[in-house]
């Protein structure tokens, strides 16, 4: 990181300039960039691998064992209906 002197005051320079969502760096050379992004990506997929690992043990609940519910009422065919939607939908 370099710095000027311009009328009595000091004006730091960055090493990298943002523009667009993307990093630039006089070398152009998008290091920093490509490990924002890295991280970025990185850090979501933790955290949709959570929710995918929930979404599947609660997924194999509720198909557990569905061969046995063949004649069930259609409320409690309704009541399982829901817990697959709101499964659908996260």
């Amino acid at each position: 990181m370099g710095h000027v002197n311009t009328a009595g005051s000091t004006v730091q320079f960055n090493d990298a300039l943002k523009l667009f969502g993307v990093l630039y760096n006089s070398l152009l050379s998008f290091d920093k960039h490509v490990t924002n992004i890295v991280h970025v990506c990185t850090f979501h997929a933790c955290e949709l691998w959570h929710i995918a690992f929930a979404v599947s043990t609660v997924g194999n609940r509720l198909d557990y064992c569905n061969s046995l519910l063949n004649s069930m009422t259609v409320r409690n065919f309704d009541h399982l209906t829901v817990g697959k939607n709101t499964l659908a939908y996260v």
